[in-house]
């Protein structure tokens, strides 16, 4: 179910206008409430995420109209163009169906809007010569945008525009969680065809955002860092095996992150997902090691402030002369700093040159035997793990995110 009024008939009632009408009207209409009427009185609609690259499926319904604002218009090419975009309330939004597909499960989390683009074009009509121009001065006046934006431009005014092709009416509709085509995350689909444009006086409903909030519980946000109750943390050894473990995984940490971004930047998406999920993982991991380490001796820990770049600033634990690692200020519990005696308003941040490596060359331990040094001790990073598989749509297979603990051909 779309969720689509059936109220198709009434199209049939409403005389179709011309192309070039409806140009005009919009290209006075900017801010100002319509009414749209579309061909045969019908919309398709998506009722699902785009997982393949043919397009979404859809519905086609009954669907007489929709009231929105006219957004902005832009008459461009030199009168050749007109862009218009329709914003809507979100009673019609959900009213034509449109918010259907995004509360799938499986439904790309990325900022949308309540848009319906149309385009009118001149260029097709132009270039076929299919098209009697002596009737062109009818459906407009001649002081129409349309028109004078043209003739400002034309250097043979005894040839008159050709006229506007009949516009369509766009939309963004969402792609699938982790397809292979992450970037092009919006794939252009064609609801059908505008009838006739109608200035109104009001609407029912004014759309005050653009933005389409999902439904509530469609989105969990994750936590940035693991919530830790440094009182209740059971105490790990600073030793140096440890030590080794989690500079091991910090590392490893940064190796996903950089390569997560190579996969989102070639249009990898579920491969980056999975990265970036392991990486996560890792640096939860990393943040509980840290408070443990500190609980087991507060008075050995050797605490500062760095300011990494820009605005960044992050403590640096130091437990040995080998090894220290940075936490966000926002990871640390207050009662750590307590702990160790810290004094957030006496310190401020010391500027480092900071070189983050990926090199896991090397390191004295493999990820696979750092998780297992760790697990071994309570800490599990497949425990912090946001999804243990994510779904490649467009190639239709799955990818397991667990790490494989004390295996030296672990994939990550």
């Amino acid at each position: 179910m779309t969720g689509i009024e059936q109220d198709g008939d009434e199209t049939d009632t409403i005389e179709q206008m011309h192309p070039d009408r409806v140009g005009h009207i919009l290209s006075a209409g900017e801010k100002k409430p319509v009414r749209v009427y579309l061909e045969d009185g019908e919309i398709t609609v998506p009722i699902k995420p785009v997982k393949e690259r043919r397009g979404p499926e859809t519905v086609t319904v009954p669907c007489a109209c929709f009231d929105a604002i006219v957004d902005m218009v832009d008459i461009a090419d030199a009168g050749e163009t007109i862009y218009a975009r329709f914003h809507l309330p979100e009673s019609e939004w959900c009213r034509l169906g449109l918010h259907k597909h995004w509360e799938e499960d499986n439904a790309e989390d990325w900022r949308c809007e309540r848009i319906i683009e149309v385009w009118l074009s001149r260029f097709k009509n132009a270039s076929s010569g299919e098209y009697d121009s002596d009737r062109y001065s009818s459906p407009v006046p001649s002081d129409s945008p349309t028109v004078t934006i043209y003739e400002e431009h034309d250097f043979e005014i005894n040839s008159p525009p050709a006229p506007f092709d009949r516009p369509d009416l766009e939309f963004d509709v969402a792609t699938a969680e982790s397809v292979s085509n992450y970037h092009n995350a919006r794939t252009c689909h064609t609801l059908g065809s505008v009838k006739t444009v109608e200035l109104l006086d009001s609407i029912d409903e004014w759309p005050e955002k653009r933005d389409v909030s999902p439904p509530n519980g469609r989105y969990k946000i994750p936590s940035k860092h693991p919530q830790v109750d440094f009182d209740g943390v059971d105490p790990l050894p600073i030793d140096r095996n440890i030590l080794a473990a989690v500079h091991a995984i910090n590392r490893h940490a940064k190796r996903l992150n950089e390569e997560a971004d190579r996969a989102y930047k070639i249009g990898e998406g579920a491969e980056a997902k999975v990265k970036s999920t392991q990486k996560k993982a890792l640096y939860d991991a990393k943040t509980i090691a840290v408070h443990r380490l500190t609980k087991s001796a507060p008075d050995a820990v050797d605490l500062r402030l760095h300011g990494l770049y820009e605005d960044v600033e992050m403590y640096c634990f130091r437990f040995s002369t080998d090894y220290s690692f940075h936490q966000p200020r926002d990871a640390v519990d207050d009662e750590l700093l307590d702990a160790v005696g810290w004094n957030i308003y006496n310190e401020e941040a010391r500027e480092i040159d900071f070189q983050p490596s990926t090199d896991v060359s090397n390191l004295q331990l493999s990820l696979s035997e750092a998780l297992g040094v760790l697990s071994s001790h309570g800490i599990d990073a497949n425990d912090h793990l946001q999804t243990e598989v994510v779904e490649d749509y467009t190639f239709g297979y799955r990818i397991s995110t667990i790490f494989r603990i004390d295996d030296d051909d672990s994939r990550v």
